[in-house]
């Protein structure tokens, strides 16, 4: 695949190459790919959230803080043991 690149985005690709975060400009796009995905998992998981909610779906703050101490301590203790 060929890609025709803007002067500002090839200069952006050279800069994070230069600065050496990335070997090459395939690990840059590749990067900016995942980065990318990652986004759209996440709109897609705000979507499901506020159609849930919308639904009346909700849950107890309170509880699911609970819960998540009691799970830390029994990680705690299964660490102990």
């Amino acid at each position: 695949m060929s890609i025709k690149l803007s002067k500002r985005t090839e200069d952006e690709v050279a800069e994070q190459m230069r600065d050496g975060d990335f070997r090459d400009a395939d690990e840059v796009i590749h990067e900016g790919m995942t980065l990318l995905r990652a986004r759209q998992e996440l709109r897609e998981a705000v979507f499901k959230g506020a159609a849930e909610a919308d639904r009346g779906e909700l849950l107890d703050g309170d509880g699911v803080f609970k819960e998540i101490k009691a799970r830390l301590r029994q990680a705690k203790r299964q660490r102990r043991a």
